[in-house]
């Protein structure tokens, strides 16, 4: 007996779940009429993944794109809760598929996780349990569903790589003969995996990095338990706000933005960097409406903070507490000397850096390290914003900003639109701009595990453009 539940546009749970973490994109009605196979299926199991499938393909008229996958609904752009003129009309949400267990097989303990577990559960689950951690993302409410399939990067990915490089085996739903069935492809099999060959080898390289809902449903993640990370013991972190009106010209904001560059790229691989270039326009009366940048530094140490080649990637030895200090204070030296920080750290105390949006939100008090356990600066740091309409990008970046680009930038976030009309729009909604720059590159760019399928091109830095 199936047990999914189909919610259709006359169900009182329609509003809400026909759309995901970004407001701008809702489910067109439509396309969704009571009494037809179309609508949001709920599953909590495989067999109800089948089953809802092939009920909703019960006349055979599904094409390729009505299907669509949500597990978090952090998907943000209309991949998912499509209301174009193609929207989607089956969605099948995994959100309460969200169990891990450990299961043995062929001889070798292997962590499952189902695509509705969220980063936040994960973490704590792995580290209560076990001490273990996934180098995965820091939004609490992110599920693995379409984390682990897009990559899977985080504030642990320069020392331990991405989530999918721990990817041993999937289950996953597909059609390959007019019905839908489960398949389920064994951690054996994906470590023999070669890309651009024959089916199912190609499906599993898909499956490491293709992105989520492009090929199946993936059911299930399977990782090997004894290749997973140990947790750390301790992480250090910092913040630091640095006004807009010490960079008042894209020459700056160039200069600035090399400064960040080079500071990420002295950081032990246990360091994990980002800067959050607020929007902060400025009016015909000179009167700023934004907020200022802030900068970010996270170093874990301990014991268990090293990594194994064996593992893939390079050896790394773990550090301790005086060597992740260093590593702070002299990522802070470098806009120190370069006159971008202008204030002691001491000068910097009694104020706070706000690190609106996301990955990371939260409200940091300035001039001081933070020494904390890593599991409760995980918990900290680990806000992922209120849902709103919004527009995101993000690139993979393998060099810094020429002036031409840093001027675009400069011109972007330091105006107020023309197309804005203050009397109509309030211009603080702007607020929630913001260019973030990630460091990047370190144990991301080591790993040779198998058949990963993660675009990396020997990243440094990595943008994330959010406007809501």
């Amino acid at each position: 007996m199936s047990n999914y539940v189909k919610i259709d546009k006359d169900s009182n749970n329609w509003p809400g779940s026909d759309r995901g973490f970004n407001q701008r994109f809702v489910l067109d009605e439509s396309n969704i009429g009571a009494g037809t196979n179309k609508g949001v299926y709920v599953v909590t199991t495989a067999q109800d993944v089948v089953d809802a499938l092939n009920t909703a393909n019960s006349n055979h008229d599904i094409i390729p794109g009505d299907i669509r996958v949500v597990s978090g609904g952090h998907c943000y752009e209309n991949f998912v809760f499509e209301n174009g003129t193609t929207s989607s009309k089956v969605i099948v949400d995994m959100s309460t598929m969200s169990g891990t267990r450990i299961e043995m097989i062929e001889g070798k303990k292997y962590l499952v996780v189902e695509p509705g577990v969220g980063n936040w559960d994960a973490q704590h689950t792995l580290f209560s349990l076990f001490g273990k951690a996934l180098p995965g993302g820091s939004c609490y409410s992110v599920c693995a569903g379409g984390h682990v399939s897009g990559g899977g990067y985080g504030l642990l990915s320069r020392l331990h790589g991405l989530t999918v490089d721990y990817l041993s085996g999937v289950d996953i739903v597909v059609n390959r003969t007019g019905t839908f069935e489960l398949l389920k492809y064994t951690p054996s099999l994906m470590d023999s995996v070669e890309p651009n060959s024959a089916t199912p080898r190609d499906l599993i390289w898909a499956s490491k990095g293709g992105g989520g809902g492009q090929f199946g449903v993936i059911t299930a993640y399977y990782f090997e338990f004894d290749k997973l990370p140990n947790s750390p013991e301790y992480a250090m972190y910092e913040a630091a706000t640095i006004p807009w009106k010490d960079l008042d010209s894209p020459e700056l904001l160039r200069d600035f933005i090399n400064t960040y560059r080079t500071a990420c790229l002295e950081l032990p691989l246990q360091g994990f960097t980002l800067g959050k270039l607020n929007w902060n326009g400025v009016d015909n009366k000179g009167i700023e409406h934004g907020n200022d940048i802030v900068i970010l530094i996270q170093v874990v140490y301990g014991d268990s903070t090293s990594h194994s080649k064996a593992n893939g990637g390079v050896d790394v030895v773990a550090i301790d507490r005086a060597t992740a200090k260093a590593a702070i204070e002299k990522f802070f030296s470098h806009f120190e000397n370069a006159r971008f920080l202008k204030t002691t750290r001491s000068g910097r105390k009694g104020s706070v850096a706000n690190l609106a949006g996301h990955p990371v939100n939260a409200v940091i008090p300035q001039g001081e390290i933070h020494d904390l356990p890593w599991i409760d600066v995980t918990q900290a740091l680990n806000g992922s914003g209120d849902n709103q309409n919004g527009k995101y990008k993000s690139a993979n970046m393998k060099e810094s900003f020429t002036l031409t680009e840093a001027t675009g930038l400069y011109n972007f976030l330091r105006t107020i639109p023309e197309s804005i009309d203050p009397t109509i729009v309030d211009i603080d909604e702007l607020k929630q701009t913001i260019v973030q720059i990630d460091s990047y590159g370190g144990q991301i760019n080591e790993m040779d595990t198998v058949g990963n399928n993660s675009n990396r091109l020997c990243c440094l830095i990595r943008l994330e453009d959010m406007a809501a």
